[in-house]
């Protein structure tokens, strides 16, 4: 060999064991902490730990070797790890080592430089695709070296077993690889037949050793895929739209391509000879769309999936291309596509950027310490396991309840089983969000109602990107209310004991099926019993088009209830399809409490429901029908009754509310923002943050106050950290400006209340507040009509008493009634309003409650009429039955009689 032949294989080998040392992985194994992704990783290997099997007791988008991807020192042996990791670095070597000796030179060098500071953190499902696709083409290229061959199938067995979505979709161009060669008759049929044999062979022996029931996970994970587009998509925000552009931009230079070689081969007459490269451009296209769905259906969080994957899928197109002009054209794409990849991903909010790592000259000390810890975590990787194993037997508050007893958790955080070292039984698909149907929800239905059941669960509500949590795995609620009893509530938790004796929901009826509208509103009937209703939403062509190719088109619903607030969610389709209950509103775990505790009575009930996004609804048929099932609550034990009755009284306590004096409060220049105020539950919950505008934060106290006519009360709050609001308004002090109000409307007198903010300091007696104009709630009294002898006539349709009725609303066999009603020059603080009903079988009087109306002040230049407001319920079972007109009484504690006129309003009791 001449020097100049050693001087190259030299650098050669330099940079190829530089850019392998490179993508060493960061770390050997992770240390598990809570969060939503972080449960999931934990779940992989509890399931290794309790022997469950994929498909059947466990279901996921990946699959018993996506430990390789989550790397936890949990119920895996260190070995698993080390044998992959060297596995998949020779793998990267071997590969390097032929493209460098096909295309070495310095444009190479620095090409494969910024790709790999770029790509250096991908995960081994993305490595595993990447490198069947590149080893598939190479045996294509060279069919004489069938190490390519097996390399491409062992690589497609990784992916199906790390994660599915993509695992499938290799296992799709292995064998379209494959069957492509049989046609060109560049393999013989009994290559195809071999390979296809030991394909199959190879993934039922593995599928023992993983414990993979191989039917269930292939059917099930199918639904995962096909469904994760229509429940997981993210509509992207205006600001991320650049980042849009810019991957379309990256598909639309090698389509391009592909299309001006394509086509000049159709002309030439030349298809055939160079069909080699036209099935190097559909691989390319397949993953390039595989890869922009995987980092776009999900905006936000997942774009530097498509620009990372892009840059090495782009180099495929220079190794293989033709040498002239092909490679100087396909050369420019791949600058192109790493640019622009490069950009993105050092720009995108959260990402790895990798230019700030190279302009502070941090990237290679950085990249030494990772090496360094690599190496230090594998002598250190058994002492970590030993310490994830002693939480067995650790003591804490859930295993004093739950002993050695399995359990599950709902909907999400995993994590909570594995701190608490408890025996994890979960259903099969293990969180709540990922339960995207039907199907998948019967099977979690399924496992709660059979003998496997764990024996307890632990339960809280809530969800993902605004969804409404309670109708996910709706059917499998169902199947918790049915089997199983709250034992205990520790913090935010539910923990519920398996029952004895199942109590299954029986239908009692079916209301048929009903077509319903977009945009318009749909009444609920109120009754004792749940609900449960499936909503059929087609898409329609132009919708299946956007589902494709991108995401479908977004869908709401919006809960109407009876004190006339409204909440709107994202809807799921295949969700709404799967069915919901819909009488009964549950947000939160106090909500989910209150209806399994009170068999729904103190649930806030819902007066309609709305399916949006509005009449003008692109993407979606116009038909959408709706079929209600009624399902019973299930009988209880006296024993039962006392003991719910019991917790929920303490829960109720819990958010007593501590009535002040309202002179000691002062006006101040309050900032806010209250994104949460419920209304509709027995229990009021509101948050937000909120600050002093003018002055120091540092130790305030944030409260929230709730005041009416007669009452000032301080509610239960709990400050939160917030450091987006320190940083949004560039002020230190506002770190800890977050708060959480709760308060149990039960403990509270009835009256119109207005929400206010006050701020103190702890060696303060001054307490600041602002009042807002905006947020009211109304604690509703007993609403009783009372049967008059008679009326004074006299003061019948007096001048004196201005009204006007806004709202006379039948719904359910209640009528809402509202509007306002004054004395002239009465301070209406000192009012009282009744409703009179005046009907053929006698004169009724029923209480209403005064409604803070700041409109009366403000249309009438009065400040004294600001509680000249009324609302009342009217109960139409406590009347007889016939048509009675409304007419409005109002009393002043300094008049003698008081002063009442008839409407001309009037409302229908039906005989029942």
């Amino acid at each position: 060999m001449t020097l100049v032949g050693k001087t190259l294989s030299i650098t050669r080998s330099f940079f190829l064991i530089l850019f392998v040392l490179l993508l060493v992985p960061p770390s050997f194994y992770h240390q598990p902490v809570a969060g939503l992704d972080a449960s999931w990783n934990i779940a992989l290997h509890l399931a290794f730990k309790y022997h469950l099997v994929f498909g059947k007791d466990f279901v996921f988008t990946y699959g018993p070797l996506g430990i390789l991807h989550t790397r936890h020192p949990i119920a895996i042996d260190l070995f698993v790890y080390l044998l992959f990791d060297l596995y998949l670095l020779g793998s990267i070597f071997f590969l390097g080592r032929k493209i460098f000796r096909d295309h070495f030179g310095p444009g190479i060098i620095l090409y494969g430089f910024f790709a790999i500071v770029l790509v250096m953190y991908d995960s081994p499902d993305e490595w595993c695709f990447f490198l069947l696709v590149f080893y598939l083409l190479f045996f294509i290229k060279t069919t004489s070296r069938k190490t390519y061959l097996c390399q491409s199938v062992l690589f497609s067995l990784l992916s199906f077993y790390i994660k599915i979505s993509l695992g499938v979709i290799g296992v799709f161009i292995l064998f379209a690889g494959i069957t492509y060669l049989f046609i060109r008759r560049k393999i013989s049929l009994m290559l195809w037949v071999v390979t296809a044999i030991s394909f199959v062979v190879l993934l039922w022996l593995t599928a023992r050793l993983l414990h993979v029931d191989l039917l269930s996970y292939w059917v099930t994970s199918l639904k995962l895929i096909n469904d994760y587009n229509d429940a997981m998509f993210r509509i992207l925000s205006q600001q991320y739209v650049i980042y849009l552009l810019a991957a379309l931009l990256i598909i639309a230079m090698p389509a391009a391509w592909s299309v001006y070689r394509i086509a000049g081969f159709i002309r030439q007459k030349k298809l055939r000879e160079h069909s080699d490269e036209v099935f190097v451009y559909f691989v390319v296209g397949v993953s390039l769309f595989v890869l922009f769905k995987s980092g776009f259906v999900r905006a936000e969080d997942h774009f530097h999936v498509f620009f990372k994957g892009a840059t090495l899928f782009a180099v495929i197109l220079y190794v293989f291309s033709p040498v002239q002009p092909g490679q100087r054209i396909t050369a420019l794409i791949c600058w192109a596509t790493l640019i622009i990849s490069f950009v993105s991903v050092s720009t995108i909010p959260g990402s790895y950027h990798p230019y700030s790592k190279l302009t502070d000259f941090s990237f290679f000390p950085n990249r030494a310490e990772e090496i360094k810890r690599y190496l230090v975590q594998i002598f250190q990787y058994n002492q970590a396991r030993e310490e994830s194993d002693k939480l067995d037997s650790s003591q804490n508050a859930l295993k004093k309840i739950i002993g050695n007893g399995t359990v599950d958790i709902m909907p999400s955080e995993i994590s909570k089983i594995y701190f608490a070292g408890l025996r994890y039984n979960p259903r099969p698909v293990i969180q709540s969000y990922a339960v995207y149907d039907q199907y998948l929800d019967s099977l979690n239905y399924q496992k709660y109602m059979s003998e496997s059941a764990p024996d307890y669960v632990l339960c809280s509500v809530n969800s993902i990107d605004g969804r409404y949590p309670f109708f996910d795995e709706s059917r499998t609620k169902l199947a918790l209310m049915s089997r199983y009893r709250i034992v205990a509530r520790l913090d935010d938790l539910l923990v519920m004991g398996k029952k004895t004796v199942v109590q299954t929901f029986s239908k009692t009826d079916a209301a048929g099926i009903q077509d319903i509208k977009f945009g318009e509103d749909i009444p609920i009937r109120r009754t004792a019993d749940l609900q449960y209703a499936k909503i059929s939403v087609e898409y329609s062509m132009w919708g299946k088009i956007q589902r494709f190719f991108y995401h479908p088109p977004a869908l709401w619903i919006t809960f109407t209830f009876e004190d006339g607030t409204a909440k709107t969610f994202q809807a799921i389709k295949p969700i709404l399809a799967d069915g919901g209950v819909i009488n009964k509103y549950v947000e939160n775990t106090q909500d989910f409490q209150l209806l399994m505790q009170s068999n729904g009575q103190l649930s806030a009930s819902v007066k309609k429901i709305r399916i949006g996004p509005d009449p003008v609804h692109s993407g979606f048929k116009d038909q959408i029908t709706m079929e209600i099932t009624r399902f019973p609550f299930s009988d209880k034990t006296e024993a039962e009754r006392q003991t719910d009755s019991l917790s929920i009284a303490d829960l109720l306590h819990q958010y007593k509310p501590l009535p002040i004096d309202s002179l000691t409060l002062k006006e101040d220049s309050i900032a806010w923002d209250i994104r949460n105020f419920n209304t509709y539950s027995p229990i009021v919950e509101m948050s937000g943050w909120a600050f002093r505008a003018n002055v120091s934060n540092e130790g305030a106290i944030i409260k929230t106050v709730l005041q009416s006519k007669d009452f000032t009360y301080e509610l239960p709050s709990v400050q939160e950290e917030r450091t987006d609001v320190a940083e949004h308004f560039n002020r230190a002090d506002l770190h800890n400006t977050g708060f959480t109000s709760t308060v149990s409307t039960s403990q509270m007198a009835p009256g119109d209340y207005r929400m206010g903010i006050v701020i103190t300091y702890k060696d303060s007696l001054t307490k600041w507040v602002r009042f807002s104009m905006g947020n009211h709630l109304l604690v509703r009294s007993n609403y009783s009509p009372e049967k008059l002898k008679s009326i004074d006539a006299v003061s019948a349709n007096s001048d004196a008493l201005p009204f006007y009725i806004g709202t006379v609303e039948d719904n359910n066999g209640q009528v809402l009634v509202d509007g306002w009603a004054f004395i002239r020059h009465a301070d209406s603080r000192q009012a009282k309003t009744n409703l009179i009903l005046q009907g053929p079988e006698g004169i009724f009087r029923i209480n209403t409650d005064a409604v803070r109306r700041d409109d009366l002040i403000s249309s009438f230049k009065n400040p004294l009429l600001g509680f000249g407001g009324f609302s009342c319920i009217i109960p139409k079972d406590h009347l007889p039955p016939g048509v009675y007109t409304i007419g409005i009484e109002v009393s002043c504690c300094h008049e003698k009689n008081p002063v009442w006129r008839l409407s001309d309003k009037t409302i229908k009791v039906a005989i029942h």
